[in-house]
């Protein structure tokens, strides 16, 4: 699954600090209450928004 956009990401938290609920964001914005509540922790403890690098995944095992 493609990560979300940085645009959407600072919405939400723009919106968290509005007091508004979490629920209704994830109304708004079209994605799940976990999601928030993750995003809001990882700001939260790095002070970033930014999605990880992917790191590819395992190496294969027959090439």
């Amino acid at each position: 699954m493609k990560a979300y956009s940085n645009d959407l990401r600072k919405r939400i938290i723009a919106a968290r600090t509005n007091d508004d609920k979490v629920t209704d964001i994830a109304e708004r914005f079209y994605v799940s209450v976990m999601f928030i509540y993750s995003l809001l922790r990882l700001f939260r403890m790095t002070g970033s928004y930014e999605a990880n690098k992917n790191s590819g995944g395992a190496p294969r095992k027959i090439s």
